[in-house]
């Protein structure tokens, strides 16, 4: 039995705009959804059972981060807006690897939050979109 947990605070996302360097972000948290759409092929053959075969891969993801005013969303080395294709890497980056997985993407939604007793804070959604790249797991 393994008991080897790692804290929030080693999750990280970065972000590699089309035909950009890779940015690290200052996040808060961040989710992905890795799924597939599934058919059903329910028949005869089948016995009148449920029957199901996978279709394609679907990815969608969040990051929920602060907003720092030496790397904000709209500056060149960012350059995140509704629209844009690039690499989202979702991970952790403690210990002695990292394991990050790699999500080509199109951002969908940008926001900005602000309230008087919290710091200011942005985020993005994204949906994963085969033409900006591959999707890569970690290593095993």
């Amino acid at each position: 039995m393994s008991l080897n947990f790692a804290g929030g605070h080693f999750a990280t996302a970065g972000w590699t705009p089309a035909g950009g360097t890779l940015v690290t972000l200052n996040i808060k948290d961040h989710t992905l959804d890795i799924s597939v759409m599934l058919h059903d092929v329910t028949c005869a053959q089948t016995g009148g059972v449920r029957a199901r075969v996978s279709g394609p891969l679907e990815a969608a993801g969040s990051v929920h981060a602060d907003l720092d005013l030496d790397i904000e969303p709209w500056m060149p080395a960012v350059n995140l807006f509704p629209g844009l294709r690039g690499i989202v890497g979702f991970g952790y980056t403690g210990g002695l690897t990292a394991r990050v997985i790699q999500i080509p993407t199109s951002v969908e939604k940008v926001n900005y939050q602000a309230s008087m007793e919290k710091e200011l804070m942005w985020g993005w959604d994204a949906k994963m979109n085969a033409l900006a790249g591959l999707v890569v797991y970690p290593a095993l």
